[in-house]
C-alpha cells in the first residue's frame, strides 16, 4: 500500500474513532437528560439559580427570592451567589418553571457536556499520542458523574465547559502568544469564576506559571493582559454589588465552605449519623458562621485542641475526600440530589460503563496525581517535547489549584467532577512514561512524545 493512501487511511481511522466516542458520549448524556427525573429538582441551590435567572429576566432583579408575587414586589437584589450560571439559564425562564423547562435546560447542558470530550481531546494531543487522547477523551466520554451533571439544574456542566474551553486556551499560549489570545483567556477565566467565585484567584497561579515558563518581561505582559481580560468579565459584578448591596463581595458563600470544612471525615464528633452534613448537628453553628472571623477562630480552636488531627485532614484527608467515588451530600453514587428514575437502574449499557469507571476511578486518581507532580520534572520534557511538557504542565496548574482551594474550604467530591476530563488526560502521562522506560529496556527507539 503506497504510503499516502496509508497515511489518509489511518486519519480516517482516526477521525471515526472520535466520532465513535463522541457520539457514545452524546447517546448516555442525552438519554440520562430524557429517561431521568430528578426529585424535587428545584431544591436548594437549584432553586436559587433559577430564581435568579427568572427574577432578573422578568423583573430585572437579581434576587434568589421565590415567594413573592408576580410583580416582583417584595424582591431585593442580592449577591449571594454569582450571576455565571443564572444567564446560562435566561433563555429557560421565561414561564414559570415545569417539566419542559427542566428537560430544556438538562438536554442543553448534556450537549455542552459533549463538546467537553472534544475539548479534552485537543488538549490531550498537546502532550500524549493519540490513542492516549482517546483515552481521555473515552473516559471523559463513560464518567457517569459528568453524565448525571446534566439532569441537574446546577453549575457542574457550564463550569465543565468552560473550564476546558479555558485549558485548551492556555495550553496554547505558546503557539499563540498574541495580545488578543492572552486576553480571551483572561475573559474565560472571568467567566469562569461568575459560575463558580472558586475561580477567581486562577489569575494569580497563572501568572506564576507565565514566570515560570517565560523570561520575565514576555511573563510580565502575559499577566498583565490576562488580568485585563479577567477585570473586563469580573469586574462588572464587583461595580454591581457595590452600587445594589453596598460592598464588592458577599462572604455568606466563603464562610459556609470554611464552616462545611472543618469536620474530619464530614462527621460531627465522628457521629456516622451526621455523615455529610456535620454543621447541623453542632449546635454552636449558628456562633461560628457569624462572620469570617468566627469561623477564623473556630479552625484556630480545633488546631490548637487537635493538632494532629486537623493538619492530617487538612493536608491528606480532604484531598483523598476531594477526589472520592461518592459525591457525600448527594443521592448517592454520582447523584447530587435524589432521583426517582434513571437509566443507571435499568439499562445494561449504562450499568456496565458505571461499574467500570468506578474500578477504575482511584488507579486514575493515582495516576493522575503521578502525572500532575512528574510533568515538573526535567524528563518531562525529553519525553513530552517542549509543547507537549508545556501544556501538561499548564493542565496541572488547573488541578493542583482546585484541589488546593477546596482542600482549604468544603472538600465535597462535587466540585472536582468538572476536573475530572483533566485528570483523565493527566493519567495517561506516567503509562506514556513507563511505555517508553520498558521499550528503552528492551533496546527499541521511541519517537519524542507530545510535539
Amino acid at each position: 500500500m503506497p504510503e499516502e493512501t496509508k497515511q489518509r487511511s489511518l486519519a480516517w481511522i482516526k477521525a471515526l474513532t472520535l466520532v465513535g466516542i463522541i457520539a457514545y458520549g452524546f447517546e448516555l448524556r442525552v438519554q440520562a437528560a430524557l429517561q431521568s427525573d430528578v426529585v424535587n429538582p428545584l431544591r436548594a441551590d437549584a432553586g436559587q439559580y433559577f430564581a435568579y435567572a427568572y427574577n432578573l429576566r422578568h423583573h430585572g432583579i437579581y434576587s434568589r427570592l421565590r415567594d413573592v408575587s408576580r410583580n416582583g414586589v417584595g424582591l431585593k437584589p442580592d449577591a449571594i451567589r454569582s450571576p455565571g450560571y443564572p444567564i446560562f439559564l435566561l433563555p429557560f425562564s421565561g414561564k414559570p418553571v415545569n417539566y419542559r423547562s427542566i428537560l430544556s435546560i438538562t438536554v442543553a447542558q448534556a450537549i455542552l457536556s459533549t463538546l467537553t470530550i472534544v475539548l479534552v481531546f485537543l488538549i490531550a494531543r498537546k502532550f500524549l499520542p493519540h490513542w492516549a487522547a482517546f483515552g481521555a477523551a473515552a473516559l471523559t466520554s463513560l464518567s457517569p458523574h459528568l453524565v448525571n451533571a446534566n439532569i441537574f439544574v446546577l453549575t457542574e456542566s457550564l463550569f465543565t465547559f468552560i473550564l476546558l474551553v479555558s485549558a485548551w486556551a492556555l495550553v496554547r499560549t505558546k503557539e499563540e502568544s498574541h495580545s488578543l489570545w492572552l486576553l480571551l483567556i483572561g475573559c474565560l477565566v472571568g467567566a469562569l469564576s461568575l459560575v463558580r467565585p472558586s475561580a477567581q484567584y486562577l489569575p494569580l497561579l497563572m501568572a506564576g506559571f507565565y514566570f515560570i515558563k517565560f523570561r520575565w518581561p514576555v511573563a510580565l505582559k502575559f499577566g498583565m493582559v490576562t488580568a485585563i481580560g479577567f477585570i473586563l468579565i469580573f469586574g462588572p459584578w464587583l461595580v454591581r454589588n457595590l452600587y445594589s448591596v453596598g460592598q464588592p463581595t458577599n462572604d455568606y458563600l466563603t464562610i459556609a465552605t470554611l464552616h462545611h470544612g472543618i469536620y474530619p471525615n464530614f462527621m460531627y464528633r465522628d457521629d456516622p449519623r451526621t455523615y455529610g452534613f456535620p454543621y447541623r448537628y453542632n449546635p454552636r453553628s449558628p456562633e461560628i458562621k457569624n462572620s469570617i472571623e468566627t469561623v477564623l477562630a473556630e479552625i484556630k480552636r480545633r488546631f490548637v485542641a487537635e493538632p494532629g488531627r486537623h493538619l492530617k485532614w487538612y493536608l491528606i484527608g480532604k484531598p483523598i475526600a476531594l477526589w472520592q467515588w461518592n459525591l457525600v451530600q448527594g443521592g448517592g453514587g454520582g447523584f447530587v440530589y435524589p432521583v426517582s428514575r434513571t437509566p443507571y437502574m435499568n439499562v445494561k449499557h449504562f450499568q456496565i460503563t458505571h461499574r467500570a469507571m468506578e474500578i477504575l476511578h482511584t488507579p486514575l486518581v493515582i495516576l493522575g496525581l503521578i502525572g500532575s507532580l512528574f510533568v515538573w520534572s526535567t524528563s518531562a520534557t525529553k519525553i513530552l517535547g517542549s509543547q507537549g511538557s508545556f501544556a501538561a504542565r499548564a493542565i496541572s496548574v488547573f488541578l493542583i489549584y482546585f484541589t488546593v482551594v477546596h482542600s482549604i474550604g468544603a472538600p465535597f467530591p462535587r466540585y472536582a467532577v468538572p476536573l475530572r476530563p483533566l485528570l483523565y488526560a493527566m493519567a495517561f502521562v506516567p503509562i506514556i512514561v513507563a511505555i517508553m522506560w520498558l521499550s528503552r529496556l528492551h533496546g527499541t527507539s521511541n519517537p519524542t512524545l507530545g510535539e
